[in-house]
């Protein structure tokens, strides 16, 4: 049996198959299986993989119908026989040391979930993100509870956990961290495949840290996260707001059967507030939305006096962020200040 079951969705990525396959193979821990799900590629990934699998023993190759990245990930799960899984990103590729780092810190702490940094590639450039404050492993509830619901925020938010302070930015990617795998066999956690482009991380790591009893976070980067326009996250999407409330419903559902207290609104809240800004990058001001100006500005108020946007906007502690920037957003929303909000946002874009 492998100590570790490295899981990567593939769907389209023949550009980035090299590196990212390259980087499983230069590992300095061997003691792993890659299983590969091609997602109904309709390029030349399926070729590049079967490839790969006949030169590499390690690798399982699966090719399936296109039925999303919640699909795929299960069908690797299913198949998955190490004690640790580690989900990737066929675009993205790991640091040389990844599986080494998380096993050694999993030998060491005996941890559920090892978490560690991650590098930010966008363009020529690469920026170091540490989404904790400091290195710590901890089987202390209210650490892997606030851990929870940090799943929600992208950018720094305030924490009053001791032991997390000053500020959080964890995120729900699948790639910042190796799980234990009889935590999903035994409580048969899964992603929701009606999640088919959106919230399905961040549903699947919330479900997970509902059984983790223990959490390791590590400084040492190990993974590299390409940050394409073509991703599912980013580029033009006319059907945003309608993908974006169905991982609103699905959490909201959640929450209320969790019977989830109030410090996991707040997050919730503060992921949709975040949802705010790419709804403006993914359609309203996108340039290839060919809507006018003004037909687009009446229907992005009207989005902030639907739910969850409202209440959202109303119940967050401005406290809780970390950037002044963002807070005078927020304030300028609350205050029904739709048109200042609205003006930065052209003029942001404007300048990038």
């Amino acid at each position: 049996m492998p100590k570790i079951s490295v899981i990567a969705p593939v769907y389209c990525a023949e550009q980035y198959l090299k590196q990212f396959l390259d980087s499983i193979r230069q590992q300095t821990f061997q003691d792993y299986e890659v299983i590969l799900v091609d997602d109904g590629s309709c390029d030349h990934s399926p070729a590049i993989l079967d490839q790969y699998a006949e030169s590499e023993p390690r690798a399982i190759v699966i090719h399936k119908e296109n039925g999303g990245v919640s699909s795929a990930r299960n069908v690797g799960l299913d198949l998955a026989k190490g004690k640790y899984v580690y989900i990737v990103d066929s675009d993205d590729w790991l640091e040389s040391t990844a599986l080494e780092t998380m096993w050694k810190e999993a030998e060491r702490t005996g941890a559920d979930v090892i978490y560690g940094a991650f590098v930010v590639e966008s363009g020529r450039y690469g920026t170091t993100c540490k989404p904790f404050s400091r290195a710590f492993s901890s089987t202390e509830k209210n650490v892997i509870n606030e851990i929870q619901t940090a799943v929600n925020y992208t950018m720094f938010v305030r924490t009053e956990c001791e032991l997390l302070k000053p500020m959080i930015c964890h995120g729900g990617a699948p790639w910042r961290g190796m799980f234990l795998r009889s935590i999903i066999e035994d409580y048969g956690v899964r992603y929701n495949e009606n999640l088919r482009a959106m919230g399905e991380d961040v549903l699947f790591s919330q479900e997970l840290l509902e059984f983790v009893s223990s959490v390791t976070y590590t400084e040492s980067i190990i993974y590299h996260y390409r940050q394409l326009d073509s991703s599912l996250s980013h580029g033009y999407k006319p059907d945003i707001i309608h993908v974006f409330q169905k991982a609103f419903d699905e959490e909201e559902q959640f929450l209320r059967c969790k019977q989830k207290g109030k410090e996991h609104w707040e997050a919730y809240y503060i992921r949709v507030i975040q949802y705010i800004e790419r709804t403006i990058d993914g359609y309203f001001m996108n340039k290839e939305n060919k809507k006018r100006e003004m037909r687009c500005f009446v229907e992005f108020k009207h989005m902030l006096k639907s739910e969850p946007y409202c209440s959202a906007l109303h119940r967050v502690p401005l406290k809780r962020f970390a950037s002044r920037r963002f807070k005078i957003k927020v304030l300028l929303l609350r205050c029904g200040l739709a048109s200042a909000f609205w003006t930065i946002m052209k003029y942001k874009r404007r300048r990038e």
